[in-house]
């Protein structure tokens, strides 16, 4: 009887030879045992000694395969296929060749996936060498993943597990034709066909790492090209299993909102490289995407801060877009008009040769929040903090404030109102806080960190509190005891490393 294959690791090849040793021994010694998963590399014409360790590799270990194309694709999309095609796991996992894997990763989204019969698994990322890594989405394992509350729609990239059966019964490949966003298009269109997702947070599973050369190779995209490949994202939304109508224009909203933030070029009209009329041509292309794949209603879905942008691109409005975003540079309290609806509402009043511009605009984005802490002490059991929250854009509004302190393990949340203690001192907000009312019982040891929020009308900013303070406080790095119930404790303030920001340390004593 032929013995089951786990999982199929993908790995297409290009000029990898510096670091591709580094890669395939992160595969090889996976804790997994070697007869349950494959590795399928595929070379892809590279130039330098990387088909040579391929098969050194190869010749090594009984599981790994080594596929040689005849001809260069040009991208990762073709290698990609080809093992796809090849692959024989129940599951099959892409790795770049020039990141790695945890050791145990394969072993522990393999296992997390068959206990929840996800289609898909993926685990924490860590940048190596100032590499970006998304992080919003791994906030604890989750079995059963949302795409938009878990912000899914910001991982696009293959490195996952996915269900081979998934990719094989839909027929899903990676765009040939496309020379980016490729991998955009085939991740999302898995998200939307699959019955479960998982994350999992609890371990380093993959490593993505900025190497300076030797990637598959990559060029300018034209805004027509680039455009028509984001709207097989869209596509991918729209013909995927999604049933729920109102569910689908959001998912399209939080991908438009991804799209503004990250999106290539997506503020096009802001760089140097391109002359005015390649940005008019980007804007276009920007505008005919939008205007044919995105329905309005998903608009209501994009974050305050790309509304304005958002409705200019609709209106394939160029001279709007200019003036509003350098009117936005320039912003300052005195054009603020209103707070409302969670909006930071200014009035715009400018022209240029060809246009002018009378409106409200939203402001939110421009707004500089600065918390101070002026000063903390203890007296008895009793914290006292006091400071300023300084908002740039605010300045002609009335303001309220509460404490919020977070333990670091157990993510408890104690929320505090303002208590004004001393009349005279001047200071936007005072606090006073009972440690008893703070820390309950032994299960509130640890870190606690402690922010302000400041709310003007339904308008919220939050701040950590101690990185700008007028000096150090007196109590910092001391210990007091204080007693909550029959339990004694003794309370730690401290800065925090890099940050420098003020937090407790909480410590139960015998």
């Amino acid at each position: 009887m032929k013995h089951e294959i786990k999982v199929t690791v993908a790995i297409p090849v290009y000029n990898a030879e510096k670091y591709l040793r580094e890669c395939l021994d992160s595969v090889v010694n996976q804790t997994m045992p070697s007869e349950d998963f494959e590795i399928i590399c595929v070379n892809d014409k590279s130039k330098d000694d990387s088909l040579a360790v391929l098969l050194e590799y190869e010749k090594a270990h009984s599981n790994m395969v080594v596929i040689d194309r005849e001809k260069n694709s040009g991208g990762a999309s073709a290698p990609r296929n080809d093992a796809i095609e090849a692959a024989q796991g129940a599951y099959i996992f892409f790795l770049d060749s020039d990141d790695y894997l945890g050791l145990e990763a394969l072993e522990r989204l393999y296992n997390f996936a068959c206990e929840h019969d996800s289609d898909i698994a993926f685990g924490k990322y860590k940048g190596v060498n100032g590499r970006g890594v998304p992080v919003s989405m791994f906030k604890g394992n989750v079995a059963d993943a949302d795409i938009i509350r878990n912000n899914l729609v910001y991982t696009l990239s293959p490195q996952k597990l996915f269900r081979t059966s998934l990719i094989k019964n839909n027929n899903l490949k990676f765009m040939t034709e496309a020379k980016t966003a490729e991998d955009q298009v085939f991740v999302m269109e898995c998200y939307c066909l699959s019955n479960r997702i998982s994350i999992l947070s609890d371990y380093d599973y993959y490593y993505l790492t900025n190497r300076e050369e030797g990637h598959l190779s990559a060029s300018v995209v034209p805004p027509e090209e680039y455009f028509k490949v984001i709207g097989r994202v869209i596509d991918g939304i729209e013909n995927g299993a999604i049933k729920n109508e109102v569910y689908k224009v959001k998912v399209k909203g939080a991908f438009l909102n991804r799209f503004l933030r990250h999106g290539r070029n997506s503020r096009f009209y802001e760089l140097n490289h391109l002359t005015e009329q390649e940005k008019r041509e980007w804007m276009y292309y920007f505008s005919k995407f939008i205007n044919e794949k995105i329905e309005k209603s998903a608009d209501a879905y994009v974050n305050i801060e790309f509304k304005d942008r958002l409705q200019c691109i609709r209106e394939n409005n160029f001279e709007k877009i200019i003036l509003i975003e350098e009117f936005k540079k320039n912003v300052n309290a005195g054009h603020v008009k209103a707070v409302e609806n969670g909006h930071i509402i200014a009035e715009i009043n400018v022209s240029n040769k060809e246009y002018e511009l009378h409106e409200m605009v939203t402001v939110n984005a421009h707004n500089i929040a600065e918390c101070i802490l002026i000063d903390a002490y203890v007296i008895e059991d009793m914290l006292y903090i006091s400071g300023e929250f300084y908002n740039s854009l605010l300045t002609n509004f009335e303001s309220e404030h509460c404490l919020i302190f977070i333990n670091r393990q157990t993510k408890a949340k104690r929320e505090f109102a303002e208590i004004s203690f001393d009349k005279k001192a001047k200071s936007d907000f005072q606090f006073r806080v009972h440690l008893k009312d703070l820390v309950f019982d032994l299960t509130d040891e640890g870190v606690w960190d402690i922010s302000v929020v400041s709310k003007t009308k339904d308008v919220v900013f939050t701040k950590r509190i101690g990185s700008n303070r007028l000096k150090k406080p007196e109590i910092v790095d001391k210990n007091f005891k204080f007693r909550s119930g029959k339990q004694k404790f003794s309370i730690k303030p401290y800065i925090t490393k890099g940050d420098n920001n003020f937090s407790l340390n909480v410590k139960a004593l015998s």
